[in-house]
């Protein structure tokens, strides 16, 4: 990509420096071809050797990327290592957008197909990267259509620099598992699906709201602490955080209610996704970064963020103070609001039979709670649940003061004293 000049002088400075990976020039000799007179060099038939699979189209975008003269058909050793070296040295999540950007839109420019085509690619690579099958795991893709003409509809002059700041602003992580496909495949690392990771992903969101698609568009939005699992457990992972959460609350398995939702999910003390069905096609995410709680005044971290994810994908509102659960204090409004302005919330439940909006009310078909923590949160959580329970037991086996005892009570001799009838005729002893 770019100025050949420039190109051929960044090589030689990098050539010379020799700071290549040696997977890399073991990556070029397994592709190269040699003809008679000429050096050896990749063509794109050896990208598509390299990347052809799962998406063969893939290989002749990487191609023209790497390469910085796609047009003669074929790559030198030293532009190779270069242009694969560069690709692999991206240093921050910027680095990626812009590069991605350069990779899919520096001919044809931001189109509508293209970036549906970008949001396909992004999706289904990822899945690669981490070893799952995309045919097996398909699911309805439509919310990926749905990305990317909220994309679309948000970069209205089409241009590079709004491109990259509506990715970083909004869908910060949307090409981290693209790139990592793109430098596991470069570095001779990427291995072909696990079955028991896709039986795995299929038994944990078989009947739910949640599917893959849905999940990856998540991962792409929300902040690390929902997706990503800390770096001492990431390394014996074999799947990241997003896929491993856990179903908290589902009103079609538990029942739909306030009541049953707040059993379900209070005592849980990480993160939690809260998913609301509704009627008309919409359905809506709030990621809540701290424990459910009731309180009377406002909650919730700088991660917290509102979502709108069907039937198009939109960033309602971020950050902290967006959590308002109340039912039993008299002195400030019931329900649960949403939102920085409580006085006009962006959504708020005063049961789950509806939700109301801005645009006005709508029927809620189903409710769905995911925990976002590590293993041991669920662990945690029916801990603290017990503790609740054998607390509720004792209050309800304090002894209650009873006849026998109010015959020694110093309250009735003072009454007596005073003349106060204390005894009904038939209580006295001897009558």
């Amino acid at each position: 990509m770019g100025n050949q000049a420039s190109q051929d002088e960044t090589a030689d400075a990098a050539a010379a420096a020799e700071s290549f990976d040696p997977r890399l020039k073991a990556l070029f000799s397994r592709l190269a071809e040699e003809k008679p007179g000429q050096d050896p060099c990749v063509t794109e038939d050896g990208f598509r050797r390299l990347f052809g699979a799962p998406l063969p189209g893939f290989a002749t975008v990487m191609f023209n990327a790497i390469a910085p003269n796609p047009g003669s058909g074929s790559v030198g050793r030293r532009a190779f290592l270069i242009g694969a070296q560069e690709t692999l040295n991206l240093a921050g999540l910027s680095s990626q957008i812009k590069y991605y950007h350069d990779v899919f839109f520096e001919k044809e420019g931001v189109t509508e197909e293209g970036v549906r085509n970008m949001v396909h690619t992004a999706y289904t690579l990822c899945l690669a990267s981490i070893n799952l099958d995309p045919e097996a795991l398909k699911g309805d893709t439509s919310i990926l259509d749905s990305l990317a003409r909220s994309i679309m509809k948000t970069c209205s002059k089409h241009t590079e620099q709004e491109f990259n700041v509506v990715v970083q602003t909004h869908y910060l992580h949307l090409f981290s598992g693209l790139h990592t496909y793109v430098q596991k495949t470069l570095l001779g690392a990427q291995e072909g699906p696990h079955e028991e990771l896709v039986t795995s992903v299929q038994q944990r969101f078989e009947g739910s709201m949640i599917d893959l698609p849905m999940a990856w568009v998540l991962s792409c939005i929300l902040p690390i602490r929902y997706t990503q699992n800390r770096a001492e457990l990431a390394e014996h992972s074999k799947l990241p955080k997003w896929l491993q959460w856990s179903q908290l609350y589902s009103s079609r398995q538990h029942g739909q209610s306030l009541n049953r939702f707040e059993h379900h999910v209070f005592s849980y003390k990480e993160p939690t996704v809260l998913l609301i069905s509704c009627t008309g096609g919409f359905t809506f995410c709030v990621a809540v970064d701290s424990e459910w709680r009731e309180s009377t005044a406002a909650w919730g971290g700088l991660d917290c963020v509102l979502l709108q994810l069907t039937p198009e994908v939109w960033v309602l509102e971020e950050g902290e103070g967006m959590m308002f659960v109340n039912h039993h204090a008299r002195t400030v409004k019931n329900g649960i609001y949403f939102g920085r302005n409580f006085d006009s919330p962006l959504l708020s439940l005063q049961s789950l039979d509806s939700l109301q909006t801005t645009e006005g009310e709508l029927a809620i078909t189903n409710v769905e709670v995911w925990g976002c923590g590590e293993e041991g949160a669920l662990t945690e959580q029916q801990r603290w649940r017990d503790w609740e329970h054998r607390q509720a037991e004792k209050t309800q086996k304090v002894k209650r003061p009873g006849r026998d005892d109010w015959q020694d009570n110093p309250d009735k001799f003072l009454l007596d004293m005073v003349g106060v009838e204390t005894e009904h005729p038939q209580e006295r002893p001897g009558m």
